[in-house]
């Protein structure tokens, strides 16, 4: 940073989805002030995120407050990118600030996060100190073609070896990736709309995606034009296999 902008900035990192240290999805979140929210270089924010090097970095700042809710604006970046629309880095967020009554005082309930794209993320109070946010609903469209061929070469680097064979349709997709995934079937993959259109939702047949062995290194390291769709969420399926 410049001299004009060097600041001692609170960081916290939480583990969000989880009360285990070991468990859940880490996220980061930086507190700034207003005027260096407005000024800070996008390239000194990516930077500061690939220092703490989680997963998710939320970068907030206040924007004004009553008595029952404050509202601040936020942007989101990993080691790599910026995203539009962060869920856990939203949640780990709003846990940060309502532990700190410093800040956000016992009686504040709700929380509003507002996007560089003027999205609105709201996170409230719960029972038993939890938070609950509530996101913008994705529609999600099944890949086929040239673009579910782009996702079977990221996912063969990602899942295991498999050879390069271009299909077309989206079943015969599925069945390579069955292969490289052994007993465990992708039943479903889909790309969303704005403002998640970043991302791609993976759905395999499993309970138990921590036994998968995947191959994160090879994702990362893949070049930017087999990275269409830059944030991949793989998820358990809750259908019915037979």
């Amino acid at each position: 940073m410049s001299a004009e902008t060097q600041n001692i900035l609170p960081v916290t990192i939480l583990n969000a989805f989880t009360d285990d240290l070991a468990g859940g999805n880490p996220a980061a979140c930086v507190l700034l002030p207003p005027a260096l929210f407005a000024s800070i270089p996008s390239a000194t924010l990516q930077t500061i995120a690939q220092n703490l090097n989680q997963p998710m970095t939320a970068f907030i700042a206040p924007l004004s407050a009553s008595a029952s809710s404050h509202t601040f604006v936020v942007r989101f970046f990993t080691p790599m990118w910026e995203f539009p629309v962060c869920g856990h880095a939203t949640l780990a967020s709003a846990g940060a600030l309502f532990a700190d009554s410093a800040r956000v005082p016992a009686g504040v309930q709700e929380l509003r996060f507002k996007t560089p794209r003027g999205d609105t993320l709201v996170a409230t109070r719960a029972p038993e100190g939890r938070v609950e946010i509530a996101l913008a609903r994705a529609t999600l469209t099944e890949l086929e073609g040239k673009e579910a061929d782009e996702l079977r070469d990221v996912l063969a680097d990602v899942l295991g070896n498999t050879p390069v064979v271009y299909m077309a349709k989206a079943d015969e997709l599925r069945e390579v990736l069955a292969r490289v995934l052994g007993s465990t079937p992708v039943v479903y993959m889909g790309k969303a709309d704005a403002p998640y259109g970043k991302y791609v939702l993976v759905e395999v047949d499993t309970l138990h995606l921590g036994e998968l062995e995947l191959n994160l290194p090879a994702l990362v390291s893949l070049p930017s034009r087999r990275r269409r769709h830059q944030l991949i969420r793989l998820c358990s399926s809750t259908r019915n296999s037979t």
